[in-house]
């Protein structure tokens, strides 16, 4: 008797558990507030998708026979407009002929541009970028200090006025304002100067008996900071 009194128990209790669930009402009402702050667009190269360097026709018998000619530095500028107070900096990428493939002194140098390369696939010379920061201006204020970090990091450190930029498209550059010297600046124009330093590959390895056409070529991404 007493086991079927307890098994009579607890299949009551069972049921008034069940029914006050049933009848449970929300006593709490969730309302989220979502959406995204997107980047101030803007424009690298204030409409131009491209810019050319020219460097003019260059006779054979100028050119150093066994080591590289020099030519002289030009100066160029990127310019970067925005619609309101934006962070960006530039990633640049070699895509001529040869890129990364580019011999200075004998040695490959990693940080050069390639000019191209001739019809039986020498390289016919190549580059070095170094950035401006003289010239750079955010809003026509001077700049700080020009930095760099890896594609996708946030950890930036200073370049060196004298270092070469990568030409690989793993780095990314932008710059610096202020007491922060390591803070990409906002700004709504960015006039960016860089300085291009070509050089001909010695004319030894070249075949100079007909044209050689120079087919330098990088992109420069813009890039949202």
């Amino acid at each position: 008797m007493n086991l079927t009194k307890t098994a009579l128990s607890l299949s009551l209790l069972a049921i008034m558990a069940t029914s006050g669930m049933a009848n449970a009402k929300n006593s709490q009402f969730t309302l989220k507030v979502e959406g995204t702050i997107v980047p101030a667009s803007c424009d690298i190269g204030n409409g131009a998708s491209a810019k050319t360097v020219l460097l003019g026709k260059l006779q054979a018998d100028k050119l150093n026979v066994d080591s590289e000619t020099l030519l002289p530095s030009r100066t160029v500028s990127i310019d970067i407009q925005c619609a309101g107070l934006t962070a960006v900096g530039i990633q640049p990428t070699d895509v001529a002929e040869k890129a990364g493939q580019v011999n200075y002194m004998g040695v490959k140098a990693p940080d050069a541009f390639s000019l191209g390369a001739t019809a039986d696939g020498t390289v016919i010379g190549g580059y070095m970028v170094k950035l401006n920061s003289g010239e750079t201006k955010v809003d026509n204020q001077g700049i700080t200090s020009f930095i760099s970090a890896p594609v996708g990091s946030g950890i930036w450190h200073n370049v060196d006025s004298s270092q070469a930029i990568s030409s690989n498209g793993q780095n990314m550059y932008s710059w610096a304002m202020g007491s922060d010297a390591t803070a990409p600046a906002m700004g709504k124009y960015h006039s960016i100067k860089l300085e291009i330093s070509p050089f001909i590959a010695p004319a030894s390895t070249l075949k100079t008996t007909e044209n050689i056409d120079i087919k330098g070529e990088a992109t420069y991404d813009l890039v949202y900071l």
